[in-house]
């Protein structure tokens, strides 16, 4: 049966040979059709190209505008940091004034005039 088969798909194959090369016959291929398809391949083609390029346009612009973004909340972080390190160091500096006070001699208690040590 398969050897059935085979010789059927074989036939099969042959007349699907045998009407192609009727068609080209009775219907030749023109240079007219040939330019045709070769017109429509080309449009394609620059359909794509132009598309190509637009994404690749589209790709760099969302580029630049993330590298802008960036380059803003950089400025503004830089821009925000002199006062906030000025603040830091006002506090800073009272914060050493403070210390100093706390940690100078105290004073000579109990030792003002007239109560001093008897000899």
């Amino acid at each position: 049966m398969s050897d059935n088969l085979s010789d059927v798909e074989a036939k099969l194959m042959l007349l699907g040979e045998r009407v192609r090369m009727g068609r080209e016959v009775l219907h030749p291929v023109t240079e007219r059709d040939y330019k045709t398809v070769q017109d429509l391949i080309h449009q394609q083609w620059q359909k794509k190209q132009t598309l190509e390029k637009t994404e690749e346009e589209k790709k760099q612009a969302a580029k630049v505008q993330e590298s802008d973004e960036q380059k803003k909340t950089k400025e503004k972080a830089k821009a925000q940091e002199p006062s906030q390190s000025g603040s830091k160091e006002a506090s800073e500096s009272k914060g050493q004034a403070q210390q100093s006070q706390s940690t100078a001699p105290a004073p000579f208690q109990g030792q003002s005039q007239g109560q001093g040590h008897s000899h």
